[in-house]
């Protein structure tokens, strides 16, 4: 694929193997899979990409004045409208991208810097290069991007580090705060940041929000990584938007769902219950009018013939017990169907380990949830092993 294809971006590809896509989170670049390509590509044909807007990638149309503060453009990051699903799943067939069918309405504008954009544009770009079914992992937004991939139903397999989605709004404010801190300094001490981040010191201060061992970092790698932070025009518009996407809310939506046609089952079948005990009643009456005319028949008889003719009741009708009704408990789109691992630093300060993983472990009951102990938000550096390792073996 060349430079100038539509869907071109930045990327690097190395390796032999089943196929194996790396995107990175928000501010980043391909090259923070670095400490694990080697290995990873030793038994996988890796694809680490940039996202529009970020490292290399051209960003997508009115990124640059498509601001999230509210500048000429920020209109398009209007939410979804009321009572819509922002995680309705794709219909089946429906293409690469999960567009809609022909002949069905137009579908609602992508927010610039969404994960729904941003999967569209990797899988526009993976269509592209002739990459299809494709293992994938993610970091951070990365990793929301990833499993948004897979709730598609676009990919074979997803392993998602630190993944965005499973927070309430308390942390959800706390990423975005984060994060836009660190660009923010970034921007500011660019001109001293070779000489801050020389030192051991200054990388443990300055890197270690996202690094659970940053003084093992190289200077220019944390130079260059806080160049593409501060460098990255995506960056406005994909912090405000990822806040938007969370996949919990999709399920429990359903479970909603389930909930008030189930409360519907149960009027029904209590108003069936008491037309059956009215029927009841009237039978009731129906047989104590014809015992006593049973009655009155008997007597006639034994004035009449001195015969005794003994006619029996009507029993009631025993049925009428409740029928019982089940429903099937589904999870957000095809995650259920591929092998999914979640994979958390235990000493991440971005995505806190103990509250994200709680709720992750509550919205993908059926995939892998894996602790990194030591790990910071960005694992590789800290344990390139056990990341490798993850990488290899989820497929």
């Amino acid at each position: 694929m060349r430079r100038a294809h539509p869907d071109w971006l930045a990327h690097s590809r190395r390796g032999n193997g089943p196929p194996l896509v790396l995107i990175h989170g928000i501010g980043s670049r391909w090259q923070v899979w670095q400490p694990v390509l080697d290995e990873v590509a030793r038994h996988r044909d890796v694809i680490a990409l940039d996202l529009p807007g970020f490292g290399s990638s051209p960003p997508w149309p009115n990124a640059l004045s498509a601001d999230a503060s509210g500048l000429p453009g920020a209109d398009l990051l209007r939410a979804d409208p009321p009572g819509a699903d922002p995680l309705r799943a794709d219909p089946p067939g429906a293409g690469p991208l999960g567009a809609d069918p022909p002949g069905a309405d137009p579908p609602r504008p992508r927010p610039p810097g969404s994960v729904d954009l941003l999967a569209d544009r990797v899988a526009a770009f993976l269509d592209a290069l002739g990459v299809h079914q494709p293992a994938v992992a993610g970091s951070s937004l990365g990793g929301g991007i990833a499993l948004e991939l897979g709730r598609r139903g676009l990919v074979r397999s997803v392993t998602a580090f630190s993944p965005i989605g499973f927070w309430g709004p308390v942390g959800r404010r706390w990423c975005q705060l984060t994060v836009g801190g660190a660009r923010s300094a970034a921007v500011a001490l660019r001109p001293v940041l070779p000489r801050l981040l020389a030192s051991r010191a200054g990388r443990v201060s300055l890197c270690g929000l996202f690094y659970g061992h940053p003084s093992q970092l190289t200077a220019d790698e944390c130079v260059a990584s806080a160049a593409a932070l501060a460098d990255a025009p995506g960056f406005p518009a994909a912090r405000t938007a990822f806040g938007q996407w969370q996949l919990g809310r999709g399920q429990c939506q359903l479970r909603q769902g389930q909930c008030q046609l189930r409360q519907g089952q149960c009027q029904l079948r209590r108003r069936q219950w008491q037309h059956r005990q009215g029927q009841c009643q009237l039978r009731r009456r129906q047989c104590q009018l014809r015992r006593r005319q049973c009655q009155l028949r008997r007597r006639l008889c034994q004035l009449r013939q001195g015969q005794c003719q003994l006619h029996k009741g009507y029993s009631q009708n025993p049925h009428g017990g409740q029928p019982h009704g089940t429903a099937r408990q589904r999870t957000p789109g095809a995650l259920a169907r591929i092998p999914v691992t979640v994979a958390w630093g235990t000493r991440d300060l971005v995505l806190p380990y103990h509250s994200q993983t709680r709720r992750a472990r509550a919205a993908l009951p059926e995939a892998r949830h894996v602790p990194l102990p030591g790990c910071g938000h960005l694992p590789f550096a800290d344990d390139p092993d056990a990341c490798a390792r993850l990488l290899i073996e989820t497929y």
